[in-house]
C-alpha cells in the first residue's frame, strides 16, 4: 500500500510539472503501473481522461491520449525495424536514449509557429550551454579531458491545428518554409557575430572555442507523402516521358512514406552539440604561448580571412555609430555634472532615452500611417534570429486572437491594428539583413491560411536605402488589413 501511494504521488507530481511548464509526458515504467493502478481503484489523478486540459474545449483531442498514442507508436515502429534485423545485431540505429515528448494544444497558426521557433531556440541554447559547460572543464582539467557531445531528441505534438490535421500539404508547406527561413538566416549579420568578431580582433587572449551546434527539423503526418491532383498529373506525365516505371524504387517510396505516417501532426527536433573540429592546432599551446610583439611580415597582396573579419567589424561598427542622435544640453552646469559622473564612475554618458522611446518620437514624426488609437508599440532585446521569429509570431498571435474573431466589434479592431514592434538588439548594422527577415516572416504567413492576405509588413531601419524609412532604431511594423 506505501508503495503504491508513492507512485500516485510521484506519477501526480509529474502531470502538475508537465501541466504548468509545457506538457512533457513522462515515460518510465513506474509511471505507467502508477497510471494503470489508479485507474483501476478510481482514484482522481490530474492525468485522468476526465480533468484533461483545455476544460473549454471538448472537441480538442485529449493531451495525455495524444502522447501515450504518439510514444507508443514511435516505440512499436523502432520495434519493427529491431525485429526486421537492423545494422549492428538487430539494433536499430536511430533509437535514441534521451527523447522527450511535447504537446502544443494550440490551435491558432500563429501561436504555432511562435511555438516552433521557442523550441527551436530552447534547442539552441541546449547546444550552446553543453559546449561552454565543457569549455569550462576543459580548462580546468587540462587537456587530458575528453569533452562530450551532446545529442537530445524532442518530439512536439500539434493535435488540435485543424489546418494542419486535415491536410498534410499545409503541413509540409509551413515546414518547408521555416527550414528555408532558417537556411538563410546563415547570411544574416547579427549583432552577436559582429561583437564576436570584434572581440577577437581586439583581445590579445585565447578565448573559449565556439562549439558546433547544429539544430534538425523534420516532420510526420497521418496523411504524409499525400499529393494534390496538380502532383499526381505531373507524376503521370513524367512517367509517360520516361517510358517505363522502377517498381522497386516506387515501392521503396511508399515503404518510407508509410513509415512517416505519425497519428497526428508531429515535428522532432534533435540538437547536437559537438566540439570544433582539430586541424592540428594544440590547444594548450595556444593558450600557453606568449604573445610577440610583432607579426612577421607578409605580402600586401595576400587577404586572409582575418582580414574580411577586421573590415566586417569596421564596417558594422560604422553603422551601428552614424545613427541619429539627440542634441545635447548646451547648459554648462549640465555639462559639469555628467562629466563629473563620469569621473568617477567611468560611464562615458548619461542617457534618460530609451530605444522605445526614440522609436515613438521618429514614428510619431515621420511615419504617415501612425495613429495613436489604432497603434501599439512592443519592444524586445532579441539578438538571435530564432528569437526573433519568436517575438514577431507572438505577438502577432496575440492580435490574431482578437482579429480573426468572427463576433469581433469595431472598437475592437481600431486597437493594436498597426503594430511596431521596436527590436533595438536585433540585425542593427544590417539593413538588408532586416529586409530579409521580413521577407522570410511573410513566406511563413502565407503559408498560413487564416492569415494569408491578411497581415502587411513594413521594415524601418537606421541604415535604411529610403530616407523616409531611417528610423533611429530597428522596428518592425506589422498591420492588419483585409479584415
Amino acid at each position: 500500500m506505501k508503495l503504491y501511494l508513492l507512485f500516485s504521488l510521484i506519477a501526480s507530481a509529474q502531470s502538475y510539472s508537465s501541466f504548468m511548464g509545457g506538457s512533457v509526458a513522462p515515460t518510465t515504467p513506474a509511471f505507467r503501473r502508477a497510471a494503470t493502478s489508479s485507474r483501476s481503484r478510481s482514484s482522481l489523478v490530474m492525468y485522468e481522461p476526465s480533468n484533461d486540459p483545455p476544460y473549454n474545449n471538448p472537441s480538442s483531442n485529449n493531451m495525455w491520449t495524444v502522447l501515450s498514442t504518439t510514444e507508443r507508436w514511435i516505440s512499436d515502429t523502432l520495434l519493427g525495424l529491431n525485429q526486421g534485423g537492423g545494422v549492428g545485431g538487430g539494433k536499430n540505429p536511430y533509437a535514441r536514449k534521451e527523447v522527450s515528448y511535447v504537446c502544443e494544444m494550440t490551435d491558432e497558426g500563429a501561436m504555432t509557429v511562435a511555438g516552433i521557433f521557442r523550441r527551436l531556440r530552447e534547442a539552441r541554447e541546449l547546444g550552446q550551454t553543453h559546449g561552454m559547460g565543457e569549455e569550462d572543464r576543459l580548462l580546468e582539467r587540462g587537456e587530458s579531458y575528453q569533452p562530450g557531445t551532446l545529442r537530445q531528441t524532442q518530439v512536439i505534438v500539434i493535435p488540435n491545428y485543424g489546418e494542419m490535421l486535415d491536410n498534410f500539404n499545409v503541413f509540409d508547406n509551413l515546414v518547408q518554409v521555416i527550414n528555408q527561413a532558417r537556411r538563410n538566416a546563415r547570411d544574416y549579420v547579427t549583432d552577436i557575430a559582429l561583437e564576436k568578431i570584434d572581440e577577437k580582433m581586439h583581445s590579445n587572449e585565447i578565448g573559449e572555442r565556439d562549439w558546433v551546434v547544429s539544430v534538425n527539423f523534420a516532420h510526420l503526418h497521418p496523411k504524409f507523402g499525400e499529393k494534390t491532383p496538380e502532383q499526381i498529373l505531373q507524376e503521370m506525365k513524367e512517367e509517360e516521358e520516361e517510358g517505363e516505371v522502377d517498381l522497386n524504387l516506387k515501392a521503396y517510396k511508399e515503404r518510407r512514406e508509410a513509415a512517416r505516417r505519425s497519428p497526428y501532426p508531429t515535428l522532432v527536433i534533435e540538437v547536437m552539440a559537438s566540439p570544433p573540429p582539430d586541424f592540428g592546432n594544440n590547444l594548450k599551446a595556444q593558450r600557453e604561448q606568449p604573445q610577440e610583439d610583432a607579426a612577421p611580415p607578409k605580402d600586401e597582396s595576400d587577404v586572409t580571412p582575418e582580414d574580411v573579419q577586421k573590415l566586417e567589424a569596421l564596417f558594422g561598427q560604422s553603422a551601428a555609430m552614424n545613427h541619429p542622435k539627440n542634441e545635447k544640453s548646451s547648459d554648462p552646469d549640465d555639462e559639469a555634472f555628467f562629466d563629473a559622473i563620469g569621473k568617477v564612475t567611468g560611464i562615458d554618458e548619461i542617457s534618460l532615452v530609451t530605444p522605445m522611446i526614440l522609436a515613438q518620437n521618429w514614428i510619431a514624426e515621420h511615419d504617415k500611417a501612425f495613429d495613436a488609437e489604432t497603434c501599439a508599440f512592443t519592444a524586445s532585446d532579441a539578438r538571435y534570429v530564432d528569437e526573433g521569429y519568436e517575438f514577431v509570431f507572438t505577438n502577432l498571435a496575440m492580435q490574431a486572437s482578437k482579429f480573426l474573431q468572427p463576433d469581433k466589434t469595431k472598437e475592437a479592431m481600431k486597437a493594436g491594428q498597426r503594430q511596431y514592434m521596436v527590436m533595438s538588439n536585433f540585425l542593427s548594422s544590417s539593413a538588408t539583413s532586416m529586409a530579409k527577415f521580413g521577407c522570410e516572416v511573410e513566406n511563413i504567413i502565407d503559408a498560413l491560411p487564416e492569415l494569408k492576405g491578411k497581415v502587411h509588413i513594413e521594415i524601418f531601419h537606421p541604415e535604411h536605402i529610403l530616407p523616409e524609412r531611417r528610423a533611429s532604431v530597428p522596428i518592425f511594423a506589422l498591420e492588419w488589413s483585409n479584415l
